[in-house]
């Protein structure tokens, strides 16, 4: 019996070497890929809820109110075709002469307009406050002095806010308005 040397055995065993390598590559690759991929759904779906709650902010302050009222001096005022924007300040500016919040019906308006407009997937909160004055209206209620904890918003909640800043009509105060989603 003749032993002869040949390439061939060593050949073979590079080339299911070089597979395995090829393999664990790939695996790797995919594995890493498939654990990105969900750390960008998270991303992708935090991403798309402060995009709706920036166009739910937009449609709601756009949304015009046929018609309210507020009392004041024993009169009852209406006030008709105004955006929801346009109440906030004007509510604002008439708390700050003096009259008391509990004379409007703005909020009640704007609640039902706010319900129609946003998901009701989410929990959601209009805030609008100038100097020491705040108007707070959510899915349930209206409060002129409400904390976070009021809400009924927990700490680990994640809360998407739209917010911004304008001036009051006449008096050129500062006006700060939110809108504020959670689940």
């Amino acid at each position: 019996m003749k032993l002869s040397w040949d390439d061939n055995g060593q050949l073979t065993l590079f080339d299911s070497i070089l597979f395995f390598m090829i393999m664990l590559i790939a695996s790797g690759l995919f594995l890493q890929m498939g654990s990105m991929m969900s750390g960008s759904a998270d991303l992708m779906r935090e991403q798309n809820a402060s995009e709706y709650t920036d166009r739910a902010r937009l449609s709601l302050m756009a949304s015009y109110i046929p018609e309210t009222t507020y009392a004041h001096d024993g009169d009852t005022h209406l006030i008709r075709d105004r955006s929801v924007q346009y109440l906030l300040i004007e509510q604002l500016r008439l708390m700050k002469s003096g009259i008391p919040g509990a004379n409007f019906d703005f909020p009640e308006d704007i609640r039902d307009q706010a319900n129609l407009t946003i998901d009701r997937t989410y929990n959601w909160a209009v805030r609008a406050s100038s100097g020491s004055h705040t108007i707070t209206i959510t899915r349930e209620y209206t409060s002129y002095e409400m904390s976070q904890e009021d809400l009924g918003i927990e700490m680990g909640d994640h809360i998407h806010a739209s917010t911004w800043t304008t001036l009051m009509f006449e008096t050129n105060d500062k006006v700060d308005i939110g809108l504020y989603l959670w689940n």
